[in-house]
């Protein structure tokens, strides 16, 4: 049965924004901002059980490292050549909030939304996400940015740079690695797709791999699998080098 908590503007934002910046500091796709808006905009601070705060579909069903393919099925509206219609979808259920922001980050990897990723601003990114097709509503981009400058989201993106060291892949930043007892932890997916390679989660046995290569030493933090970025680096071939002064991890194919 689908059920929903309420809350406040004010609440659901203290709730989610933790969680957003923490996605942001892994190297998520969307601006802090954008993804807050998004979610009120998609909510209206009425959180389903199933977590899921953006309208993500079923789509291919196809499971993913954050998506065990659990779904929900509720009424929508859809607006199709202008014209709005009621109907059914099914939605993707999470375990989490996080996991349902991570899910969305691997949709946005895909080409098709090549312009969301490249925006620099949150006018730019809004509009690519209208452009991109991620919503039917004509007036997609205009609300997201009407919640962003109500509620001063803006705020969210010129957040303090995140702790952490920072991973070098090829000389690009990837993402701010975990440091724990001198060691430096990245999400699995995260180092894979920067090197190219293809990630993918066998769900049934619980086992990540990579290229078809299975990475035996992981640790699953908050639902992301975890790696020590020197031996799955040097495990897939690339070297590393470790610069303590500046906290960067040096990464090169």
């Amino acid at each position: 049965m689908a059920t929903y908590k309420k809350y406040t503007k004010p609440d659901f934002f203290s709730l989610i924004a933790p969680i957003v910046m923490q996605v942001h500091k892994e190297g998520g796709r969307l601006l802090p901002s954008v993804r807050l808006a998004q979610a009120w905009l998609e909510t209206g601070g009425s959180v389903p059980s199933w977590n899921n705060l953006g309208g993500y579909k079923v789509g291919s069903g196809t499971p993913t490292a954050y998506w065990d393919g659990s779904s929900v099925n509720t009424a929508t509206r859809e607006v199709y050549n202008g014209v709005t219609v009621s109907t059914t979808a099914n939605w993707r259920a999470y375990k989490s909030i996080y996991n349902y922001f991570k899910d969305q980050d691997l949709l946005f990897d895909k080409s098709r939304y090549s312009a969301v990723r490249a925006a620099k601003t949150p006018q730019e990114q809004c509009a690519a996400l209208k452009t991109c097709g991620y919503a039917t509503d004509p007036d997609y981009a205009g609300k997201l940015m009407s919640v962003i400058t109500a509620n001063n989201l803006i705020q969210y993106d010129a957040a303090p740079e995140p702790e952490g060291a920072k991973v070098v892949v090829n000389d690009k930043l990837v993402g701010y690695g975990r440091v724990e007892d001198g060691r430096v932890f990245l999400p699995l997916r995260q180092l894979g797709e920067a090197l190219g390679m293809t990630v993918h989660w066998d769900n049934d046995n619980k086992i990540p791999y990579v290229d078809g290569r299975t990475v035996e030493m992981f640790s699953i933090i908050d639902g992301t699998v975890y790696v020590g970025v020197r031996a799955a680096a040097e495990m897939l071939g690339a070297q590393v080098s470790w610069s303590g002064g500046v906290k960067k991890v040096f990464i090169f194919q």
